[in-house]
């Protein structure tokens, strides 16, 4: 199959992972193109499309109403600086709790060049991590604000689906995505232009050598489709899989909220199921490639010394296959769907001050317990996939998930608010 675009004859190409596809560009005699011609090609486009976009938003922003009036400055602006008197403030809350969470964790591990370069060092940094009581458990598994982000993104997209819930769901599903990549593609295009460019390579040759180097055409084009988490291993700017995971789960997610809005049984059933199948597949994955023991992904990354490569290719497949695809991931987004869902249609619903305390508070000294409670893959690193490392790497985000969920339940539905 191929149609022309942009002048380029554009074909389609298995990816050597998970045998997924992606559209792969070839030149007009048919020969396939290199990384520097692609990225140069990507570069002569954008002249046009930052134009053409620019124009859009322009307008966008001269007439209020019009169907890309979401795209207007002033609005975006009037959303930013004013104040809201929302149930779901807390959203704004959570969101920044996760970032600095994630972006600690980050400036430790992706920030420290011994680590970037594999040095000797970097397994001490991971060692003493791991031996420190408080920060051990706690920067180990900052993976978990991805968690809290997958919640927000999942209540926020049944928000908005059920805004017209019985509208065609045809015409209804294809404003629905067009939407979100209206929303994401430019902004990730200029980045992948920006960060592939000579710029960046002058700037932090660091960065280009080990993120930008090694991503040919299939990794730049994965990322521009939103498929950047199928990459067989996150070398390819790596940091950007979360787009991908986040627009496959909003692909598949009206699916699942048509049928909640018509039969709510069902789709609570449907729900429940699905969650259960990804711990189980989470499970099957960290026994089939050995990994139980270190499910908190982000440190494990940092180091193997003196491991063949053939078990240290196998680790990281694992570790990838639990941390970025959406048959694994999808729990805590589906547990978002259904909070959207529930306060979409009975926003009004209230639960006494005292449960909602009690909710509160017991769903944080779990969540805490649930960060806390990886402690012992610290302590017996060579334990392997026993039972109880293998359940806790099979639930333990759906669970921590489910306890942010019980957190935003009991701030939106209190009845002091």
């Amino acid at each position: 199959m191929s149609e022309m675009e942009h002048g380029m004859c554009i074909s389609i190409e298995p990816l050597t992972d998970l045998s997924a596809t992606i559209l792969v560009p070839h030149d007009n005699n048919g020969s396939a193109l290199s990384s520097d011609d692609f990225t140069g090609s990507l570069h002569q486009i954008a002249t046009p499309f930052f134009t053409t976009w620019i124009l859009i938003v322009i307008y966008s922003s001269m007439i209020p109403k019009n169907p890309l009036s979401f795209l207007s400055i002033s609005r975006s602006y009037n959303e930013l600086v004013s104040q809201r008197d929302s149930p779901l403030k807390i959203l704004d809350f959570l969101r920044v709790l996760a970032i600095i969470w994630v972006i600690a964790n980050h400036t430790g591990s992706e920030g420290r060049i011994d680590i970037l370069d594999r040095a000797p060092s970097a397994e001490g940094f991971k060692r003493a991590i791991h031996d420190h009581p408080v920060f051990g458990a706690l920067l180990g598994n900052s993976a978990l604000g991805v968690e809290i982000f997958l919640v927000l993104s999942g209540l926020l997209a049944a928000c908005s689906w059920h805004r017209h819930p019985s509208s065609p769901f045809s015409s209804h599903y294809k404003k629905f995505i067009l939407r979100r990549v209206v929303r994401l593609a430019p902004s990730v295009l200029i980045f992948i232009i920006f960060a592939s460019g000579p710029v960046m390579n002058d700037i932090l040759p660091r960065f280009h050598d080990s993120m930008i180097s090694t991503c040919g055409v299939k990794g730049i084009a994965s990322h521009l489709l939103f498929m950047g988490n199928l990459q067989e291993t996150p070398t390819c700017m790596g940091y950007l899989w979360y787009l991908g995971l986040d627009m496959q789960l909003y692909l598949a997610a009206p699916l699942l909220l048509y049928v909640l809005h018509h039969r709510v049984r069902l789709g609570v059933i449907l729900s429940i199921l699905i969650i259960s199948l990804s711990c189980l597949l989470r499970a099957l994955y960290c026994t089939t490639y050995g990994v139980c023991n270190k499910s908190d992904v982000d440190i494990p990354f940092i180091s193997y010394p003196d491991i063949d490569p053939s078990t240290l290719t196998s680790i990281y497949e694992g570790l990838w296959e639990m941390y970025s695809r959406p048959h694994t991931k999808c729990g805590p987004f589906i547990l978002g769907l259904l909070l959207g869902s529930l306060y979409s249609y009975w926003p009004n619903t209230r639960l006494s001050s005292r449960t909602t305390k009690l909710m509160s508070r017991g769903a944080t000294v779990f969540a805490v317990g649930i960060i806390y409670a990886i402690l012992p893959e610290y302590w017996y690193p060579d334990a392997g996939n026993t039972t109880y490392n293998t359940i806790y790497t099979a639930t333990f985000r759906t669970l921590f998930a489910l306890c942010i969920c019980a957190i935003i339940t009991s701030y939106v539905f209190t009845l002091s608010r």
